[in-house]
């Protein structure tokens, strides 16, 4: 049997015994970590620890940080804290019941890095699956060691509180989002640490009792035993380790050394390159809700009072981007400022009024605006804001082969802060008693209008007609031919355009019933900015850009457009994107023909599952405690959807990207209700 870690020394490395003596509530102590399994696995190698620490009650966690702070840090020899204003909230507050651990971090005199957890034993008494842990760092994405073929990714929702600190939804198992056959489960990570982790304090009464109670629910989910490979660094674990730990898993399932474990593999039918884990999706609104507008940026005074004295800025043209193309942007140069001036970021539109009203409000009920100027033109002057816009990120990561890995972490954590954002704005204005629209010829609601009545964009892009394999199609024609989908057969073209104005017409039923939101409407990847800094608490800045049809409108009509352009990203983009798929098209007995098979990437398949798990579906249990169901406006979504994807860009020139746009939006244009749109996306590549 292989030894048990040197724990004296382990244990005089990691925590000061004396400070313990003065800390009665504490009842255990785990301690995970690189160091822990590594070849030497001994206190020579004490660098950085991750540690638990499990209290009584939870109280205990408040009088411990609050009141007994100092002690705290002597037991871990912390001297430098990475948050010393945190503080936990008293019991009093809302915030109280939303979480259930609390996260602090810290250096040594060495500098060597001290993390803990402190849990309270009530949270294992009362059988949770979730953990909610109160946090500065936030960290959302968190990767497994997996093998040489897949990798493994656990997403883990977050909330951020007006105290700017997080809660981050942490479970005790994650499980896959795949519909297949056989069971995924990954330990969540406080749970692998406690599992996988030494426990230096308190392991016959309380230790050993958690170890199992987090193995058995693993067990209940993944419907086998926990072997070394079900841990999150397992290919790191030194033979020592490795060994020590198979021996204690087998102790605390209380089986023979010697008893065979049933193997932990992953589904054998599943052949991705990532794999996500996903837990339960988790409601804080009693504690998010919020006014942002301190916080948009604006030009300073200075600067606009050197450009009301006409101080000429130099100003140099954008190119247009395919990403947003409905107006002018450019750069400009203010002198006169120390160092080579200020830049600042023009646009014009002849919408600027419109784009200013939508700023001022949105940065009531979103983080991350930026407040406009309007200059005497008539033209808008922001903030220079530098980044990344989410769509050009995702671009580079789809030509550069879909492996770098940091370019797909921060693209999926873009999108979590955005399912946080758009919730947290939508489940303000639901609690709100009076109901607010944007007049009919404005917003979101002008944005579809105008595109599909009397088929004028579809005239403006193709007005002159087609060429199909060979043959010329006039524009009349093309409309109003059915199709057949992968031998599904479709209505024309034109009967769908002409459903689709009516449902959106601003006196429909669904218009008018459909529960209404503060929106920002075209919050897809091409109008985010990601910064390029990453902030001392892990965060990255996330901005929203271009607010011209920001307003109050129906929810599903919000939902149209990120959820298209992002989901469906390399259709939309697909005659500028390597090829990832056939299509056949042609007109067939009077029937246009088109026969493909849809591709959706990882990054498409995991930014489905979040924008569905963490933004849809508790906007659809927001809207049914408020009385209202959104179960009957999915036609509203759905023409929006059609209208995305035919109606977005002109793919003159790419057969082959019109017709893979048109029949995905005709496939989604068919759904009524919820179950019926995720068919339609099942039909079209994705596990939903």
């Amino acid at each position: 049997m292989s030894p048990r870690p040197d724990i004296l020394s382990i244990e005089t490395a990691f925590f000061n015994q004396e400070a313990l003596s003065r800390l009665p509530s504490i009842l255990a102590i785990f301690l995970g970590g690189s160091h822990l399994y590594s070849q030497r696995m001994s206190a020579d190698s004490h660098a950085d620890w991750d540690g638990i620490v499990i209290v009584r009650y939870k109280v205990d966690i408040l009088s411990l940080l609050n009141k007994h702070r100092r002690d705290l840090l002597a037991l871990l020899r912390i001297v430098n804290e990475e948050a010393p204003d945190f503080s936990v909230p008293e019991a009093s507050s809302p915030t109280w019941s939303h979480f259930d651990a609390v996260r602090i971090s810290g250096l040594t005199e060495t500098h060597s890095k001290r993390s803990i957890k402190i849990l309270n034993l009530e949270y294992f008494l009362a059988s949770k699956s979730s953990l909610n842990i109160l946090s500065y760092k936030d960290k959302r994405i968190y990767w497994t060691d997996s093998s040489a073929k897949t990798r493994v990714c656990c997403i883990r929702q977050a909330t951020r509180l007006p105290s700017g600190l997080l809660i981050l939804h942490d479970q005790l198992v994650y499980t896959c989002s795949s519909r297949h056959e056989c069971t995924s489960a990954s330990f969540g990570m406080t749970s692998d640490l406690i599992v996988s982790g030494i426990c230096l304090y308190g392991d016959i009464p309380y230790g050993q009792q958690i170890k199992r109670q987090i193995l058995s629910f693993y067990s209940a989910v993944a419907q086998k035993y926990a072997t070394t490979r079900s841990f999150a660094r397992h290919t790191r674990f030194s033979p020592r380790f490795n060994d020590w730990l198979s021996n204690e898993l087998s102790s605390l399932y209380r089986l023979h050394p010697l008893t065979a474990l049933r193997s932990d593999v992953r589904c054998p039918n599943i052949s991705r390159r990532t794999i996500f884990f996903y837990g339960k999706t988790t409601a804080t609104c009693k504690v998010a809700s919020r006014d942002f507008s301190e916080q948009a940026k604006r030009i300073p005074s200075n600067i606009l009072l050197s450009l009301a004295q006409r101080v000429l800025p130099q100003t140099q043209q954008r190119p247009n981007s395919i990403f947003s193309s409905n107006s002018i942007t450019y750069d400009v140069l203010v002198p006169r400022f120390p160092g080579n001036g200020v830049r600042l970021f023009g646009k014009r539109t002849e919408y600027c009024v419109r784009e200013l009203w939508g700023a001022m409000n949105a940065a009531i009920y979103y983080p991350g605006i930026l407040i406009p100027h309007l200059t005497s033109s008539g033209g808008l002057l922001y903030p220079f804001i530098n980044g990344i816009t989410e769509s050009e990120l995702r671009m580079s990561f789809i030509r550069n082969g879909r492996s770098h890995w940091p370019s797909l972490e921060q693209l999926l954590y873009t999108e979590m802060v955005k399912a946080e954002d758009t919730l947290r704005a939508y489940r303000t204005c639901l609690r709100r008693i009076h109901r607010q629209t944007d007049p009919p010829g404005e917003g979101i609601q002008r944005f579809f209008r105008s595109w599909v009545v009397d088929n004028k964009r579809f005239t403006e892009f193709y007005g002159d007609g087609f060429q199909i394999s060979g043959k010329s199609v006039s524009m009349e024609r093309f409309l109003g031919l059915p199709w057949t989908i992968n031998g599904v057969v479709y209505p024309s073209l034109s009967a769908q355009f002409r459903k689709a104005a009516e449902v959106l017409d601003p006196h429909s039923a669904q218009m008018q019933m459909c529960p209404v939101s503060f929106g920002l409407g075209d919050a897809h990847g091409g109008n985010v900015i990601i910064s390029p800094i990453t902030l001392p608490d892990n965060s990255r800045e996330i901005i929203y850009v271009d607010y011209e049809v920001a307003g109050f409108h129906p929810i599903m009509l919000d939902l149209a457009k990120p959820f298209y352009n992002d989901v469906f990203f390399e259709t939309l983009y697909a005659d500028t994107l390597p090829s990832t798929g056939d299509v056949m098209y042609g007109i067939e007995n009077e029937s246009i023909c088109v026969r493909f098979t849809p591709q959706a990437d990882e990054a498409s398949r995991a930014i489905q599952e979040i924008k569905i798990r963490f933004l849809i579906r508790p906007v659809c249990e927001a809207v049914l405690e408020m009385g209202g169901n959104l179960e009957n406006h999915v036609a509203l979504l759905s023409s929006a959807l059609l209208l995305c994807a035919t109606l977005t860009r002109n793919y003159r020139g790419s057969d082959s990207a019109l017709f893979m746009n048109m029949a995905t939006g005709i496939i989604l244009s068919t759904a009524n209700d919820w179950d019926g749109f995720y068919s339609c996306l099942r039909r079209l590549g994705f596990d939903a």
